[in-house]
């Protein structure tokens, strides 16, 4: 047995809430019947609350919340300050992977004495590096680290998603600016100095790809997407990563880059010689 659950939104989204579960018999195991027994019970508290929650529903709401689309988590922590927000909207690139990552953008209610709302990305990853983020944010490099919910000890349990918020950038990727085509002069400069600051602090960006490079509508060029950041010789590539040379959307990643590998600085600067304006 699998338990799933859906979700209508502006699509249905549907994912797993348990593995493959044997209900077989189990008699001289009552550990595996106790959870057998847990898992049933659950499912039958959970179909009971929302039979309750759906006969209690107005189907005549005048003003529906518009939020219901979105996740339910609608404020995050600044120091001591409870920063409220709305969603506006998917945030969806031109990018395959981009397609099925949980990005948002978001506005905040302004607040009494601390001026206008602004626009913010929310984003809900498996990991992330919040120090890699937070040294380009300092040099200007990547956009404002606003919260990083591991950093907040009453932050509800996602099934080990972590949330994310940083300042939303008005701008185009490279890939979306540029198609395959070498990085200018200034953009590469700067992204080359990006990757220098991590580099002299044993970290290794690891995604260094042209969706991940944003240009400013001033041609300021920053990185994002710390999600797959780590420290050099130690953390390791995603068994998820994309090295099917075969695929139209392949990327031509150092022959050392594998599903689970060790990540190295020399992959950072092969991506960086493969996006540059001329050999360097």
């Amino acid at each position: 047995m699998c338990i799933l659950g859906a979700v209508f939104v502006d699509k249905v989204v549907i994912q797993e809430l348990t593995d493959f579960v044997w209900i077989g018999g189990h008699p001289y195991n009552d550990n595996k019947l106790k959870s057998v027994t847990r898992i049933l019970t659950a499912l039958g508290n959970g179909i009971a609350e929302l039979e309750d929650f759906y006969s209690k529903l107005s189907l005549h709401n005048p003003s529906p919340d518009s939020q219901r689309f979105f996740p339910f988590i609608r404020h995050f922590l600044v120091g001591d300050r409870v920063v409220k927000f709305s969603y506006e909207a998917y945030l969806i690139g031109s990018s395959p992977e981009s397609q099925s990552k949980a990005i948002f953008l978001a506005k905040t209610e302004p607040e009494e004495g601390q001026g206008s709302s602004r626009e913010v990305v929310i984003k809900f990853v498996q990991r992330y590096n919040p120090k890699a983020h937070r040294l380009l944010a300092t040099a200007r490099c990547a956009p404002d680290l606003l919260y990083y919910s591991k950093d907040d000890h009453d932050f509800p349990d996602l099934g080990g998603l972590i949330m994310v918020v940083m300042g939303y950038i008005d701008g185009k990727t490279a890939h979306d600016r540029y198609g395959n085509k070498p990085l200018p002069r200034p953009i590469f400069d700067r992204i080359q100095e990006a990757v220098k600051i991590l580099h002299d602090e044993g970290i290794v960006f690891a995604d260094l790809r042209l969706p991940n490079i944003m240009i400013t509508r001033n041609e300021q060029a920053m990185l994002v997407d710390f999600d797959w950041c780590g420290v050099h010789g130690v953390d390791t590539y995603p068994v998820t990563l994309n090295d099917n040379i075969e695929s139209s959307n392949s990327i031509s990643w150092h022959p050392d880059v594998k599903r689970g590998g060790t990540m190295v600085k020399e992959h950072d600067l092969f991506r960086l010689r493969c996006m540059g304006p001329q050999p360097l």
